[in-house]
């Protein structure tokens, strides 16, 4: 007679696992202002902290003032935060262009899935100024309570707006919380016990 030691595995799918679209954004929705003290090839981030730890950015909207049809194309760009002192550092994605209509209005950009981003932590998403100011296009801003989540950038510099800053910008973010891993768990283990199986 043998005995044989079988373990005996039971995959787990956590209920927490979701692909649902979660839009962050910071500003008080308002019809503001076109943020105009910036020149081409300027830009300013908004700084977006996600609840969960890995998300999948999947799109990017914004609220644009164009003003021409010529050169109504935004330029974004999505940014790590590993730069000096929590600045916006690393390129994750772009920057990539999004066509405005002329008028005020919330534009959209939805990721290919090639494109989707995968970030861990706090990320930016910065709106890059193209052509030129009152003539081309602006992002819009609400005025509000600063919560120090803007950053301008200038001469290749990323400088914080600071904590009282009024500018509310017009960029929210798109993004799905990554899965959670599947996890093997040992069913002898769960239970405490070894199951024997004989063999004649």
């Amino acid at each position: 007679m043998k005995l044989w030691m079988f373990t005996l595995l039971l995959t787990v799918f956590p209920a927490t696992a979701s692909s649902d679209i979660i839009t962050l954004g910071y500003d008080n929705d308002t019809f503001g202002y076109g943020y105009n003290p910036l020149s081409a090839g300027e830009a300013v981030a908004v700084r977006f902290t996600p609840e969960q730890a890995v998300v999948n950015i999947v799109g990017i909207r914004a609220r644009i003032r164009a003003y021409s049809a010529a050169c109504g194309e935004n330029q974004f760009w999505i940014l790590d935060d590993d730069g000096p002192e929590g600045s916006p550092g690393t390129t994750l994605y772009g920057p990539d262009r999004m066509t405005a209509p002329i008028s005020w209005g919330w534009v959209q950009l939805d990721f290919e899935k090639s494109q989707v981003t995968t970030v861990e932590g706090e990320f930016y998403v910065a709106y890059i100024k193209t052509g030129t100011e009152g003539i081309c296009a602006d992002l819009g801003h609400s005025l509000g309570p600063g919560n120090g989540r803007y950053w301008e950038y200038k001469d290749k510099t990323w400088t914080w707006m600071g904590s009282s800053s009024p500018y509310q910008y017009n960029l929210r973010v798109l993004v799905e919380a990554e899965p959670v891993p599947t996890e093997k768990i040992s069913w002898s283990r769960l239970k405490n016990r070894t199951v024997l199986r004989t063999l004649n």
